[in-house]
């Protein structure tokens, strides 16, 4: 399935697992940052982990305004990209971008699990992040005030119970969040 045939209607929340993919593909594409766009203006729960938080840097909040503006945010640290030798091949740091929108970041330590929740706006640091903030994410859903999970939509593998419809969201196709999928585009487990 593509984004462009994506409609936030038929979701509960969106997941963007990490990679550097989503520094070229995702943080200015026009069918992402709709869907984006569409999942905040509707007050449903956004996820993003490591380098995704890069699709959100052009995302627009419900107000119109920078979707990650005065928000608390994380996502691959400059130190982390120093790390894998790659701050000269990535397009932008994702660090900095986050923080020229108006986004509060901030970071743990380099490769530890770091996940902040800000609102209805979930961001893990890194690859050790991605299981928190996965879970984060799905415990907006069971929290949210007169939640309803949509008829038929299930999450799979990350907690069993929960009924919600979680996208996963990365370089233009989607796919709904199960244990293999999880290990696959998140990083280990």
């Amino acid at each position: 399935m593509k984004l462009s045939e994506v409609s936030a209607d038929d979701f509960d929340a969106v997941f963007y697992p990490g990679g550097h993919g989503p520094m070229w593909d995702l943080h200015d594409d026009a069918d992402s940052l709709a869907l984006l766009n569409a999942f905040a203006k509707a007050d449903k729960p956004i996820g993003a982990v490591c380098h995704a938080p890069a699709a959100l840097v052009n995302a627009k909040g419900k107000d119109g305004e920078a979707l990650v503006g005065a928000k608390r945010v994380t996502g691959f640290s400059n130190s982390e990209e120093d790390g894998v030798g790659l701050s000269d091949v990535v397009p932008f740091l994702l660090e900095d971008a986050l923080k020229e929108k108006g986004g509060v970041y901030s970071k743990g330590e380099d490769w530890g699990e770091y996940v902040l929740v800000d609102g209805l706006l979930v961001t893990g640091q890194n690859p050790a992040s991605s299981e928190k903030t996965a879970r984060e994410l799905l415990t907006l859903l069971k929290v949210l005030p007169g939640y309803e999970p949509a008829p038929g939509k299930v999450v799979y593998g990350l907690l069993p119970h929960c009924k919600a419809s979680v996208l996963t969201a990365r370089a233009g196709c989607l796919s709904y969040i199960r244990p293999q999928c999880a290990a696959q585009c998140c990083g280990p487990r």
